[in-house]
C-alpha cells in the first residue's frame, strides 16, 4: 500500500477513536441533547449520509484544489442540508432528503417517504 492511503486509514481510525472516547465520556449530555437512543432508522441514515457527503466533499476539495469536480460542492450542500434537517428537526427537509436518497435506487410511491414516528 502507498503511504498516503496508510496515513488516511490511520487518520480515520484516530478520528473514530476520538469520537468514541468523546461519546463515552459525554454520553449523558449527548442523550439529553440529541436523544440518540430514540432516533428512528431513517434519522440515522440521514446523519450517516450527511456526514459522509460533507466529509468526502471537503476532503476532495482540500486534496485536489483547482482540479476538483464541479459536483462535489453540490454534494457538500446536500449533506449539510441533511445535517441541518437532523439537528433542527425540519420535517420538510427530511422528506426531501429521504426522496433524494431513496429515489436514486427505488421507485417511490406517492405517499410520504420520511416516516415521522
Amino acid at each position: 500500500m502507498n503511504s498516503k492511503p496508510n496515513i488516511l486509514v490511520y487518520a480515520a481510525a484516530a478520528l473514530f477513536g476520538i469520537a468514541c472516547a468523546f461519546l463515552l465520556v459525554n454520553r449523558q449530555w449527548i442523550e439529553a441533547k440529541f436523544q440518540t437512543g430514540h432516533l428512528p432508522f431513517q434519522d440515522w441514515v440521514l446523519w450517516f449520509f450527511g456526514i459522509a457527503l460533507v466529509g468526502n466533499g471537503l476532503y476532495r476539495l482540500a486534496t485536489r484544489g483547482a482540479n476538483v469536480d464541479r459536483r462535489w460542492p453540490f454534494w457538500i450542500i446536500v449533506g449539510g442540508t441533511m445535517l441541518y434537517a437532523e439537528v433542527f428537526n425540519v420535517i420538510p427537509l427530511k422528506e426531501t432528503a429521504c426522496r433524494i436518497l431513496a429515489g436514486r435506487h427505488h421507485h417511490l410511491d406517492p405517499g410520504a417517504c420520511y416516516k415521522a414516528d
